[in-house]
């Protein structure tokens, strides 16, 4: 079966066709790619995914499966995957109702009555009083997504692909200091050398270990934040 792409709220991952496009590994920068990769850092998951899919996670399991064994195209591709977690369902077209199915009971669409006889500018001005109401956000902007899981809250992917980094870090080197963590990950302010007379080269410690130090805890905390809501079915936020 292909793969058909579908409207979602945010950029799908683009996967490409040529080597180039391969290489660019341009899917990293959706956040759905970022769903996938801090649900497999959450232990809970990992161990409901060693157990066949039993325990508390069951339900998240039976939607969102075993994501160690697949990497995340084949992950996102299989089983349309991606279209059925993250694409939104699609609303009825902008037009007349001639049939009683035509009729749309749905909090996202206003079925009207608009008696012909009236002057027309009257009716428009009744129109605008009514979608003035009802709409309640700006044109062309979703105001309600109907995605199985939508994405919740303000996107700063800046932020997670930070958040991750460091994270990543912290587990390949457990015993890195949070200010090596935050320099070597390129996320602070790099700490300036100085030459002394001996020739040795000391860190100016003015504030530059504390400054990056707090940022890596920062993210830290960030990236743990976002593994539990994940564990939940809700990234990067998560409802009250």
């Amino acid at each position: 079966m292909g793969f058909t792409p579908k409207h979602m709220a945010y950029k799908r991952p683009l996967f490409g066709r040529s080597k180039a496009e391969k290489e660019n590994e341009n899917y990293k920068k959706s956040i759905y790619y970022f769903w996938w990769v801090f649900l497999r850092l959450n232990e809970d998951y990992k161990k409901c995914c060693e157990n066949g899919g039993k325990g508390e996670m069951s339900k998240l399991y039976d939607d969102f499966g075993d994501v160690f064994t697949l990497d995340f195209k084949q992950w996102w591709q299989g089983d349309d995957r991606g279209n059925r977690l993250f694409a939104e369902k699609p609303l009825p077209e902008f037009g007349e109702i001639k049939t009683e199915s035509d009729f749309y009971i749905d909090g996202n669409v206003l079925n009207v009555r608009i008696p012909l006889d009236l002057p027309k500018r009257y009716l428009e001005k009744k129109f605008n009083e009514l979608l003035k109401k009802h709409h309640k956000g700006k044109r062309g902007v979703r105001i309600t997504s109907t995605a199985m899981y939508p994405v919740v809250g303000h996107v700063d992917l800046t932020s997670i692909e930070n958040s991750l980094a460091v994270y990543s870090m912290k587990l390949e080197n457990p015993k890195m200091k949070l200010y090596e963590l935050a320099q070597n990950c390129g996320v602070g302010k790099k700490i300036h050398y100085i030459q002394e007379n001996d020739g040795k080269l000391k860190g100016d410690d003015t504030g530059s270990k504390v400054i990056l130090a707090n940022t890596a805890k920062r993210y830290l905390k960030n990236a743990e934040r976002l593994i539990t809501n994940v564990g939940v079915g809700q990234f990067p936020s998560c409802k009250k």
